[in-house]
């Protein structure tokens, strides 16, 4: 991976758009509404992540270890995987709502 100094034309240009829009529409987060950035420390404390190794390999729904679930089993889901990041509460759920 290229440095900063380094890269690509595209990439400059890429991130010099996103500046021009961060300053004519600051950035908010998306969680609390915090001016000034998009995903605050606060709203990152309190998000609760899910790991690799609790999750159903398929659906991707916390469970004790890594196994398919009994649902996934029983009937099975019209796709190979699904991962998410985070649970769906709190900061998370207010950030996919807004």
């Amino acid at each position: 991976m290229q440095d900063r100094l380094g890269a690509s034309p595209a990439y400059h240009l890429i991130h010099t758009f996103w500046a021009a829009v961060d300053w004519i529409y600051p950035p908010r987060c998306g969680g609390c509404h915090t001016a000034g950035i998009r995903w605050c420390t606060a709203c990152e404390a309190q998000t609760v992540k899910i790991h690799q190794g609790s999750i159903c390999p398929v659906c991707g729904i916390p469970q004790a270890g890594a196994v398919i679930c009994d649902r996934c089993r029983a009937d099975p889901p019209p796709y190979k995987a699904l991962r998410s990041w985070a649970i769906y509460q709190g900061s998370v759920r207010e950030a996919i709502h807004s």
